[in-house]
């Protein structure tokens, strides 16, 4: 976010979901990164290529972006 001077307030708020489902010791960023993390982790399991599971992830994406855009509204 910093390197490439982002300011939109729903890639803030996507950017902590992400830190809490990622790293460890960061899991208070954000309430929403456990389920972040559980879903990545069974996309995980299904034993997908990494392009389908990118293909499949990328909905999900979009839709915690949208969540994290209108969650302040």
């Amino acid at each position: 976010m910093e390197d490439y001077q982002l300011r939109d307030p729903g890639l803030t708020r996507l950017a902590l979901i992400v830190r809490a489902a990622d790293v460890k010791g960061q899991e208070q960023a954000a309430s929403e990164g456990s389920g972040l993390r559980a879903l990545a982790e069974g996309f995980s399991a299904l034993g997908l290529s990494d392009e389908e599971r990118l293909a499949r992830q990328f909905p999900v994406y979009d839709a915690l972006y949208e969540y994290a855009r209108t969650k302040g509204k």
